[in-house]
């Protein structure tokens, strides 16, 4: 009948000393990819072929984790490097992270998109929380999330190819495919048998659980294809020498291991 008493912080004091900038810096552009629920073990080059070979390129970080079991805790620690019981002083002081007053202070174009929303958990109220409203994106007018993800992509093409170019940018994509129930085209089955319709709420995961999680992999193939476009364009346009692209997921997912 142990009782554990957490103590939740309602005023902060962030950041603790002023930041300070080097008055060389390079404004390099930004491209921050997270994928719902993307486990590490997804970056494979059966699985996800164009961001295992943009990662033998790239700097793979191994040994970093998440900051929670879920997408607020998770996203919470990536934005603002602290540990997730903060989040509820940030929220009542809707406080966002110094990275976006950095950010802000030089100038750059932004552009936040997901395929789900903001709202739910309360990413308005905190991380986005002083940015303008006009650079926040919410848009999944498909049923299915793989479609959205691709709408999006085209959108972020879109605004990099309209942007003040005298300027630096950055793009912050949330993916929905690889979030349960899992979504993809056909063309993305890569892993066979599936299940093909499935509900958390009514399935007994124990019994179908390799099923499930094949299900899953197709899904990470798909947004796999979504980053190989980006990775693309930014090739293509020159862009990838001026610009830092952060992959990554808010958390893993399990299949009853």
């Amino acid at each position: 009948e142990a009782r554990i008493r957490v103590h939740v912080p309602k005023s902060v004091t962030y950041p603790l000393k002023p930041i300070i900038q080097s008055s060389e810096h390079t404004n390099y552009n930004i491209i921050w990819l997270v994928g719902e629920s993307l486990r590490f073990d997804m970056l494979d080059p059966n699985i996800m072929p164009h961001t295992w070979r943009f990662s033998q390129e790239a700097l793979n970080f191994r040994h970093h984790y998440s900051s929670g079991n879920g997408t607020r805790m998770a996203m919470f620690g990536m934005f603002y490097g602290l540990y997730a019981n903060y989040w509820w002083g940030f929220l009542d002081q809707e406080r966002g992270p110094v990275l976006f007053d950095v950010l802000l202070a030089n100038d750059y174009q932004l552009c936040m998109m997901t395929s789900s929303n903001f709202k739910y958990p309360e990413f308005m109220d905190t991380m986005f929380a002083g940015l303008p409203k006009n650079v926040i994106h919410e848009d999944n007018p498909f049923p299915e999330a793989w479609q959205n993800d691709r709408r999006n992509v085209g959108r972020l093409m879109d605004f990099m190819s309209e942007r003040d170019r005298r300027r630096p940018f950055m793009i912050f994509m949330f993916f929905e495919s690889p979030h349960s129930r899992y979504y993809f085209p056909p063309e993305c089955a890569v892993a066979k048998p599936y299940l093909e319709d499935f509900n958390y709420t009514t399935t007994d995961v124990t019994k179908v659980a390799p099923l499930i999680r094949n299900r899953y992999i197709n899904s990470c193939n798909h947004l796999d294809s979504q980053i190989g476009r980006l990775i693309d364009y930014l090739k293509d346009t020159g862009l990838l020498e001026s610009t830092i692209v952060v992959i990554t997921g808010d958390h893993g997912e399990e299949f009853m291991e």
